[in-house]
C-alpha cells in the first residue's frame, strides 16, 4: 500500500444532485436541509477566497436567507 497516490477528482456537483433526485425520496429530504446546505456551501466557498486563505478574518460569514 506504500505506492499508493492521492489523486483528486474533481466533482459535478449539479450532475450528482440530477443523479440522486432520480432515488425516491431524495427530492422531499433535500428541501428539508436546504438552507443548511445553502449556508455550508456559502462557508466553503467563502474560506475558499484567496483571501480568506491568507488571512480568516477577511472570510466572510455565509448570507442567511430570511
Amino acid at each position: 500500500m506504500a505506492d499508493l497516490k492521492f489523486e483528486p477528482i474533481a466533482q459535478d456537483h449539479a450532475e450528482f444532485i440530477a443523479r440522486a433526485k432520480l432515488r425516491p425520496g431524495f427530492t422531499e429530504a433535500y428541501a428539508v436541509l436546504e438552507r443548511e446546505y445553502a449556508s455550508a456551501r456559502q462557508t466553503l466557498d467563502a474560506r475558499c477566497t484567496p483571501d480568506a486563505a491568507q488571512d480568516p478574518t477577511k472570510a466572510q460569514p455565509p448570507h442567511t436567507p430570511h
